[in-house]
């Protein structure tokens, strides 16, 4: 038999579940997800993409996939495309191959030095390892420009069959500076509990965001969900390999 007050401790149980969790702990929760991720010796990242832009007249949409798999000796795996085009950075420790989709091309360079140091390679090599850095620190800057953050709730998500369970944070930004017309910026985080990992992201940016119509309203959505998470293991040799397709030529500078 039910007693009231048992009924009483499971309302307030569920009622408390339910309750955001101060601004406090959701931003130090941000901290750990940071220091993880600058942290990490190896990993190896797999996420599908998709969102666009909305007007009052148009609307775009787009999708990618990206890969992104580093371990120690100089080891790397990028891969990424979407409507900017298709890159692929691959080091082995001892040659990097750069790859240009769109023009058929690839290069490869003897290493000296880390990865993010090499220079040369064309105008289109450089912007491949531009876009690999910006890959490896997306995560780094989660505190810069943060406004507010809140913890909403925790949520079940599947990654390539794991259930985990996650942490559900929403982080108000400030424009980055030089950033003109932007009125709002929002991240929504799916954070992992155990390893402090971003599983999935959404954002939303609203205001006055193509330069080319500085008076038109529009709002910006994309999400991102991660479909392959793997650290703290030895990666495949394989992985950091690269053989360029058949109809790819080989270029000094692409």
């Amino acid at each position: 038999m039910r007693t009231p007050f048992r009924c009483f401790c499971v309302s307030a149980f569920v009622t408390a579940l339910a309750q955001p969790i101060p601004a406090q702990d959701a931003a130090q929760l941000l901290h750990r997800v940071v220091d993880t991720y600058k942290r990490i010796p190896s990993y190896h990242f797999e996420s599908e993409s998709e969102g666009g832009l909305t007007t009052d007249w148009t609307k775009s949409w787009d999708r990618g996939h990206s890969i992104v798999a580093v371990e120690p000796g100089n080891h790397v795996r990028f891969e990424t495309v979407d409507q900017s085009g298709r890159y692929v950075v691959v080091s082995d420790g001892k040659t990097l191959w750069r790859a240009i989709g769109a023009m058929h091309e690839y290069s490869r360079t003897p290493l000296a030095g880390a990865v993010l140091e090499v220079t040369g390679g064309g105008s289109e090599g450089q912007l491949a390892l531009r876009r690999l850095k910006m890959a490896i620190e997306r995560y780094w800057k989660l505190e810069e420009n943060l406004l507010a953050a809140q913890q909403l709730r925790v949520e079940h998500m599947d990654v390539n069959g794991t259930d985990l369970l996650c942490t559900v944070v929403r982080a108000d930004y400030s424009a980055p500076r030089g950033a003109e017309g932007i009125h709002s910026m929002t991240r929504t985080f799916w954070i992992d509990g155990v390893r402090n990992l971003i599983v999935q992201e959404e954002s939303v940016t609203t205001g006055n965001l193509m330069p080319n119509m500085p008076y038109e309203y529009a709002e910006s959505r994309h999400r991102t969900r991660y479909t392959t998470m793997i650290t703290g293991e030895p990666l495949p040799d394989a992985l950091f390999a690269y053989a360029p397709p058949a109809n790819y030529r080989e270029m000094d500078k692409l």
